[in-house]
């Protein structure tokens, strides 16, 4: 049986001790996490995989796809209510999504979605610089034909989301790209240490940028990239990357925008 938040849970979510009267704000609020539940992995079949995982993919991709934004409060019952499992399954859930440092707890406050400072930022930057370059260095040296055809299927897609509108599922897989270049290089270790840095770098976006921020993964200079790495071009493809990553740092050089506490307007797909 389908499982309804809005008749079944808008009763039991509080502020302080008092309940939440059923208003437009609740409403919409409801609406939005029942998208979530209905469709908490859009990536894909989540056949076998385990609640735990299953949720923290799904606030993984909010925060990815600039839904979620940074300071936004991530209360155990309340997630609990929503997901319909256990608080304990939402701890782990919470303690994995610390240990990734795109949520933070603090005294008195709780889990809230981490909000990165200017520093971090570009100390964020200046190590994807470093570790981008290595992976254009390895990929001129030995991708293959096949793995040519995997960036121009990927990137097909990434413009076809922006083309249709949806920018959400844009975002995503413009950071997606660049952790597919870290995979096919074949280096773990940096993939990981960039799967980690590229998963933050949405929290800097939207602190310094609100929760729409321009587009900046700008989809030609991805194609520039993948036309150099085809022609062996290293010197070119390094400079591309390099001179990418500088746009996407100098975007968040700004004020920094007060992070929005409506869940109704953060969560909406």
């Amino acid at each position: 049986m389908r499982w309804n938040i809005t008749d079944n849970v808008y009763m039991r979510l509080s502020l302080g001790r008092a309940l939440v009267p059923r208003s437009d704000h609740v409403t919409r609020l409801l609406t939005i996490f029942q998208r979530m539940v209905d469709n908490p992995n859009p990536r894909g079949n989540d056949r076998g995989m385990t609640d735990e995982e299953r949720i923290y993919q799904s606030i993984e991709q909010a925060i990815g796809e600039h839904r979620l934004t940074p300071g936004t409060r991530l209360r155990e019952k309340h997630l609990a209510e929503i997901y319909g499992v256990k608080r304990g399954t939402i701890r782990k859930v919470l303690s994995r999504l610390t240990h990734s440092k795109i949520v933070e707890h603090l005294p008195n406050i709780g889990a809230r979605v981490a909000r990165p400072d200017l520093k971090t930022g570009s100390d964020l930057f200046a190590t994807r610089q470093v570790l981008e370059r290595a992976v254009i260095k390895q990929l001129c040296e030995h991708i293959t034909r096949q793995q040519l055809k995997q960036l121009e299927d990927y990137l097909e897609q990434e413009e076809h989301a922006y083309r249709h509108g949806d920018n959400h599922q844009g975002v995503r897989l413009s950071a997606g790209f660049h952790k597919l270049l870290a995979q096919i290089a074949g280096n773990r270790v940096t993939e990981e240490f960039l799967d980690e840095i590229i998963n933050r770098s949405p929290l800097i976006m939207i602190a310094r940028l609100g929760q729409h921020p321009p587009n900046g993964c700008v989809n030609q200079e991805h194609r520039q990239l993948v036309k150099a790495l085809a022609a062996k071009d290293c010197a070119e493809a390094m400079q591309i990357m390099e001179q990418h990553l500088s746009h996407l740092q100098n975007l968040f050089n700004t004020e920094a925008t007060e992070p929005s506490t409506d869940l109704a307007t953060i969560l909406r797909t």
